[in-house]
């Protein structure tokens, strides 16, 4: 893990927060990234929840925040120690995922992972095809001409098998909800993919990506050059 000083960490979860939110953003959505404890209300359900929390723990204490929200939520703490989880659990809170802050910065050339055709969706049909093979939507049809995010996916058998999601905001970018269909997992579609969307970055003058890991990630994204920030705990509660 890379050794940075409070101010840095603090710089990282704000863009993490404003990019990650952007990826998944509905046209009610707020992102709130000021005070201690920031916030995203999405205005709608996004995969199980419509309401997130976000606090980088350093001080050993909670704020007296996490005792009086009301309604079911997600919190996600990003702390350099596990105590923040029998902590939450005090308050009722259960834990969904133990992931992982990473950043690249900058972003390298990595043409050595380029062994598969990566494609850009460009219209609503496009992405509507695609979200009825997978079954759900992961590419929202009315934002394909937001210039500021954009979806990708690499087809094999004729079939959307691995696809993601990036922004780009403020000069950074994150990249979200990375997937490669199980049945064609170990052939490096992923890291093509990955590769291709940080490249498009810099086609745009973006340095920097940041991005949420979970511990089946890791390894892909050491690989690509990203190193860990700090560990994120995402909890939930009803």
């Amino acid at each position: 893990m890379l050794v940075r000083n409070e101010a840095e960490i603090e710089n990282d979860i704000i863009g993490f927060i404003k990019g990650w939110g952007y990826c998944r953003k509905l046209p009610d959505t707020e992102i709130n990234t000021k005070g201690l404890v920031k916030k995203v209300k999405f205005g709608a359900s996004v995969y199980g929840r419509e309401l997130e929390y976000f606090h980088y723990y350093k001080e050993n204490t909670l704020p007296l925040e996490f005792i009086n929200i009301d309604g079911p939520h997600w919190v996600t703490l990003f702390a350099h120690t596990e105590k923040v989880v029998e902590n939450m659990k005090s308050l009722g809170y259960n834990l969904r995922a133990n992931e992982y802050l990473m950043k690249v910065c900058p972003i390298k050339n990595m043409g050595q992972y380029k062994n598969h055709v990566v494609e850009k969706v460009h219209t609503k049909k496009q992405s509507e095809e695609i979200n009825n093979y997978l079954g759900f939507e992961k590419f929202n049809p009315d934002r394909i001409d937001d210039p500021n995010i954009h979806y990708y996916f690499i087809r094999a058998d004729n079939k959307p098998v691995c696809t993601g999601v990036i922004s780009t905001i403020e000069g950074s970018s994150c990249l979200d909800r990375i997937h490669t269909d199980e049945n064609y997992r170990g052939l490096g579609l992923a890291a093509s993919l990955c590769s291709f969307m940080l490249d498009s970055c810099q086609d745009h003058g973006v340095t920097r990506n940041i991005l949420g890991s979970s511990e089946m990630g890791l390894h892909l994204y050491k690989k690509l050059g990203y190193e860990t920030v700090i560990p994120m705990y995402v909890f939930e509660k009803n």
